[in-house]
């Protein structure tokens, strides 16, 4: 943790990422909220002593505990299903993509991330009303075989093959997507190449979800705007 905060230490939105992997593996790793939040807050005692950070203390334990508690309703129900979407928790989405790369004989398989990003409003019911809108548009949209999967409370995946055909499956979700209420959050629909190194691929779905991959060599593949129809 501390060589990634030294690495990013001019770059706030590198320091976002790492604060948010490190809520993530908090909760895999069982560890409760305050205790996470004392390990940052020692953190940021060294970093302070040693000229400071780019993000305040206040600001990374906010960080840490939006990114917690958004492990946390993933986790939650049965497992590798999060409760309120019904669709796949992102460490079952994970789970698949080995599972696919070992059945390939060991060679990363040609996968793509069909994502669905929007801004986290204010209202609790109106978060609810998204994930449960952009879960529904999923199921219709993307092939059956799909992994669907939700992270946090403004992200939402599908897991598809690198095809002609998730190029149409990302014109139809859409189309499907543009209701009144969602188009005034912001909502895209973008599809993203995974890394060859499937370590990266927890980097990536965090960075999908704090929007800091536009403009990034690494994807997305065009960029898909509301009201376009063109793939690229």
């Amino acid at each position: 943790m501390l060589e990634a905060l030294s690495e990013s230490s001019t770059d706030p939105t590198r320091v976002i990422e790492a604060l948010t992997l490190f809520a993530w593996d908090s909760v895999t790793n069982s560890a409760d909220l305050t205790c996470t939040l004392e390990e940052i807050d020692a953190l940021w005692d060294l970093l302070e002593n040693d000229g400071g950070s780019v993000i305040s203390r206040a600001d990374a334990r906010h960080i840490v505990t939006e990114g917690w508690v958004d492990a946390v309703a993933a986790e939650r129900g049965s497992p590798g299903i999060d409760a309120l979407s019904g669709l796949h928790t992102t460490g079952y989405l994970i789970g698949r993509i080995h599972e696919l790369d070992r059945l390939t004989d060991g060679a990363t398989a040609a996968l793509i991330l069909l994502a669905v990003t929007w801004k986290q409003p204010d209202s609790p019911w109106t978060r609810i009303s998204h994930i449960l809108q952009v879960a529904s548009a999923l199921r219709d949209a993307v092939r059956p075989e799909a992994t669907l999967g939700q992270f946090g409370t403004h992200c939402s995946l599908a897991l598809v093959p690198d095809d002609t055909r998730s190029r149409l499956e990302r014109v139809l979700l859409n189309k499907r997507l543009q209701t009144e209420e969602l188009r005034t959050s912001g909502i895209a629909v973008n599809l993203f190449p995974l890394p060859e190194d499937r370590s990266r691929v927890t980097e990536l779905i965090v960075r999908l979800q704090d929007g800091s991959t536009v403009g990034d060599k690494s994807g997305p593949i065009g960029r898909y705007h509301p009201g376009h129809e063109s793939l690229d």
